[in-house]
């Protein structure tokens, strides 16, 4: 009789535990789970003033924008658009090719200036992409701007990263129609941390 006595208080016991503890341990799931939300959150890349350059058909453009960090550094690492607007999407950056700086190529210095014919401009990866110019038309003489695909662009934690003309651009190869000033182009973003952005850019002249 005893014995029967004290299996019942047990088993009235281990309820009475598993029914406060229950609540607790959800309540330790829903705060962890919302801790994991915040920290994705933070950590994704917030994308502003994006736009495109408008561009012909067959040939080549390129779309710019600001990345702005979270709380935790991250890397854009690729891009796609619909079939509809380009063949392929690529990270790419300009450089000056043969040791020239930026600045000597934009005549500051004087050294590609008007004299010899060349703008400002022209000398612009993306007025010669507006021209369906291919990266092995820009890379094959002095004081030419060099493109070429990258494998990521770092985002500072907290810090921004500019994606614009002379520098880190995402570039549209052969265009599926037109682009004129006025019109948007979808652009999915991926980055290293498995994050995937699709932001509308207005496409303009210049």
């Amino acid at each position: 009789m005893n014995n029967r006595r004290k299996t019942r208080r047990f088993a009235t016991a281990a309820a009475l535990t598993l029914l406060v503890a229950a609540p607790a341990a959800a309540c330790s799931s829903d705060d962890e789970s919302s801790s994991d939300t915040e920290a994705a959150a933070g950590a994704e890349v917030a994308i502003s003033d994006a736009w495109a350059r408008s561009g012909a058909a067959g040939g080549n453009t390129a779309v710019y924008m600001v990345l702005q960090g979270g709380s935790q550094a991250d890397d854009l690492v690729g891009a796609s658009v619909s079939s509809d607007v380009a063949a392929e999407a690529q990270v790419h950056e300009t450089t000056a090719d043969d040791g020239m700086t930026d600045d000597s190529m934009a005549g500051d210095e004087g050294d590609m200036s008007a004299d010899e014919g060349m703008s400002d401009d022209s000398m612009t990866d993306d007025s010669m992409t507006d021209e369906g110019m291919s990266e092995d038309d820009m890379g094959g003489g002095s004081g030419m701007m060099t493109m070429q695909e990258v494998e990521e662009v770092p985002v500072p934690a907290d810090g921004s990263v500019a994606l614009e003309p002379g520098g880190y651009h995402i570039m549209l190869l052969d265009l599926a129609a037109d682009l004129t000033a006025g019109d948007t182009v979808e652009v999915t973003l991926l980055f290293s941390s498995g994050a995937e952005e699709t932001i509308d850019a207005e496409v303009r002249d210049s």
